[in-house]
């Protein structure tokens, strides 16, 4: 019987969600968290997951903030391969902010659709992400500082898209005004969503469960994609810049030439 499993971990305290595939049972737990530089951590977590979930593992979906950064990421993938998962996929926050509304609405998104998730917090008073299908995958095109009270910030929205049109839908955490949205966009549909009962590892499952083929959640699927930007630097030159929304993976190739015992190669995120 595979089992497949969402986690979510920062900080002391982590979450699990897992999802029995022959039974069509799920269930939810906590666990130890892993700090962003515990890399010694990782196989005991791992370990932690099997004992509570006993069963044959499947895939595995981890969300893990910015502050995790390649060695510890490298780990998590290479010891859940090594315990048995099939299949081991890090997600970053954008992709849960997605999941979140769209698997909470009665919903399915057509290829071409233009979806606009308005999501506020204390540091992010007034954001709007973008989102269009492309296909059956949903792909990230960015996100704008924009008072949904004010047209003309709607419109720079859509004018920096690129995408030549408003959205189709418009997820929000609260009630919204609508008049302005309207006015670019006259038959957008809107929905709101609790965002603040999500601790991400069911959103982590459903990517996971996506990942193995479960067609009951294929309109959720999202191109996979960077959320922060890395720079590589060799002898302190900047060599290769890949920016915000660059699919994954990433395959580069670059020969270079060591000049001393000083020159290193650098993976630096911003």
């Amino acid at each position: 019987m595979t089992t497949h499993v969402g986690m979510s971990l920062g900080g002391m305290l982590g979450y699990l969600s897992y999802y029995k595939a022959a039974e069509e049972s799920s269930g939810d737990s906590e666990i130890n968290g892993v700090q962003p530089h515990a890399s010694a951590k990782v196989n005991s977590i791992f370990k932690e997951v099997i004992s509570k979930i006993n069963g044959k593992v499947g895939y595995v979906c981890i969300y893990l903030n910015k502050n995790y950064g390649n060695e510890i990421r490298k780990k998590f993938v290479e010891e859940g391969l090594k315990i048995g998962f099939k299949n081991v996929e890090i997600i970053n926050f954008l992709t849960i902010l997605y999941l979140i509304p769209m698997s909470k609405v009665n919903y399915k998104p057509l290829n071409g659709n233009v979806i606009w998730i308005k999501y506020s917090s204390i540091y992010l008073p007034h954001n709007i992400y973008v989102w269009q299908i492309n296909g059956t995958k949903a792909k990230f095109i960015g996100e704008w500082k924009a008072d949904v009270s004010k047209l003309s910030d709607l419109e720079n929205v859509m004018n920096e898209s690129k995408l030549n049109k408003g959205p189709d839908v418009v997820l929000s955490a609260n009630n919204i005004d609508r008049a302005n949205i309207s006015k670019i966009s006259p038959d957008c549909q809107f929905f709101t969503f609790n965002f603040a009962e999500s601790r991400y590892s069911k959103e982590c499952l459903l990517k996971a469960r996506i990942t193995a083929g479960d067609q009951d959640l294929v309109h959720l699927n999202v191109i996979n994609f960077l959320s922060y930007k890395i720079t590589l630097t060799y002898d302190g030159k900047r060599i290769k810049y890949f920016n915000i929304g660059q699919h994954l993976p990433v395959y580069y190739c670059q020969k270079l030439f060591k000049n001393s015992n000083n020159d290193m190669l650098k993976i630096v995120t911003d």
